[in-house]
């Protein structure tokens, strides 16, 4: 495995992760205003990450709106290519309706 697809991987994991908590962050908060809007949007990526399991060293840069955060397309046998984008509104979830202790 080389670097890059290493470094996509694991910007999955920490997308899937943001993804998860901001949808579960703001799906539970009390009185928070267009709850399903948060929760929703908490599921689409903006800006990430893309390699090709043909051409392993070549990073991509992507910008754009996807659903789930995470694809993974096989153009044929051999080669395929993993999409990563992040999700900006479940950061912005997880910042607004943090727990106050």
């Amino acid at each position: 495995m080389t670097f890059t697809l290493v470094f996509v991987i694991a910007f999955g994991i920490g997308s899937m992760l943001v993804s998860a908590l901001g949808a579960w962050r703001a799906g539970s908060a009390p009185d928070v205003k267009y709850r399903l809007l948060w929760v929703a949007g908490s599921l689409f990526g903006f800006f990430g990450f893309a390699t090709s399991f043909g051409i392993p060293s070549d990073l991509y840069l992507h910008f754009g709106i996807q659903i789930p955060v995470i694809s993974v397309l096989w153009t044929s046998p051999d080669v395929g290519i993993v999409k990563v984008l992040f999700p900006i509104v479940a950061l912005v979830a997880l910042l607004r309706f943090r727990r106050k202790q």
